[in-house]
């Protein structure tokens, strides 16, 4: 049964507060993001461009030297069998040889090998280019390896440990969304930096599911995140008690001593923005039925003129209805 604790009454009755934002109040530790360089090169073996990252910046003549080595065998064997294999004799691999020179970003060789009735020689070079330097910020922290969560929107990037921002975010467990249902299980992001977990729980009776609040962590797990503001506006602020309509629901200001009997509510009860709201399924507009759709107990529409069927009767005009031939 979709049903959830209602913590303490008075708590969903008092008046909404945030922080501003929640990494910015001193109560979770912030320690700056590992910092790490990529360095790209390219290298064009023989016409062959190949890519090279390393987490160092190297010498052109050290990228050149492996470059060459990675391809210069595969380039002579298939040299040396193309060329034997046109009525020269087979090829082995072992009957070729080369000495490598590095000269500042090149790397080069004359090479030779052996067919059976003949042989070749050819050439190979290697020439090395950087590309970029790419610097990474990672979490986490090398001052606190369990800083894993990467705090959003923060220049440098900073880290914060999961279990310190559960225990001073906003996020509420008698809260629920009016954000529209895409995702089985999300986090919803709010203002003040909060990532709060929900599923999607099905309305009793009903089809319709909303989001309500669950154990998942959103700041250690990976979850799709929705932004807070992807909910339907002008929602109820309880002034008034006006419902307020969206798609197939309706966002109602209720009293939770009403509707939460022994300290549970129902599924798609909560606070939302401040005001304790049910969230419900509109019901169906009577659609009035006409001749054989009509089911047991419904009373035909009557039909006028050409909109009458085989068998139906005309319900007969009056005063200004009447039409004068």
């Amino acid at each position: 049964m979709n049903k959830f604790i209602l913590a303490l009454t008075f708590i969903l009755l008092m008046p909404f507060f945030s922080s501003a934002n929640i990494f910015e109040d001193g109560n979770i530790a912030l320690y700056d993001a590992e910092k790490k360089a990529t360095f790209t090169y390219s290298c064009d073996a023989n016409g062959d461009v190949i890519t090279y990252s390393f987490d160092k910046e190297m010498s052109l003549g050290v990228v050149a030297s492996k470059c060459f080595d990675d391809k210069s065998d595969g380039y002579i064997d298939e040299v040396a069998s193309s060329f034997c294999s046109s009525g020269n004799g087979s090829y082995k691999g072992s009957n070729s040889g080369y000495s490598k020179t590095v000269s500042g970003n090149t790397a080069s060789s004359s090479f030779w090998f052996n067919c059976e009735n003949s042989g070749g020689t050819g050439s190979f070079i290697a020439r090395a280019f950087f590309d970029s330097k790419i610097e990474i910020e990672n979490c986490p922290s090398l001052e606190n390896p369990n800083s894993t969560y990467s705090v959003p929107n923060t220049t440098p990037q900073l880290c914060a440990v999961p279990s310190e921002v559960t225990a001073n975010d906003t996020c509420d467990f008698n809260d629920v969304y009016s954000n529209p249902v895409t995702e089985s299980a999300a986090c919803i992001s709010k203002s003040d930096g909060s990532q709060c977990a929900v599923s999607a729980v099905a309305l009793p009776d009903s089809s319709e599911s909303v989001y309500m609040p669950t154990e998942n962590d959103c700041y250690s797990d990976v979850y799709p995140i929705l932004d807070e503001n992807g909910g339907i506006g002008n929602m109820p602020d309880g002034s008034d008690q006006q419902c307020t309509e969206s798609g197939a629901l309706s966002y109602c200001p209720a009293d939770p001593s009403e509707v939460c009997p022994n300290g549970v509510c129902d599924a798609g009860c909560g606070n939302m923005n401040g005001t304790f709201v049910c969230i419900a399924p509109l019901e169906p507009p009577d659609v009035p039925c006409t001749g054989d759709d009509c089911g047991e107990g419904e009373t035909p529409t009557p039909c006028t003129g050409d909109d009458c069927g085989e068998g139906e009767t005309p319900t007969p005009c009056t005063g200004d209805d009447v039409v004068v031939n």
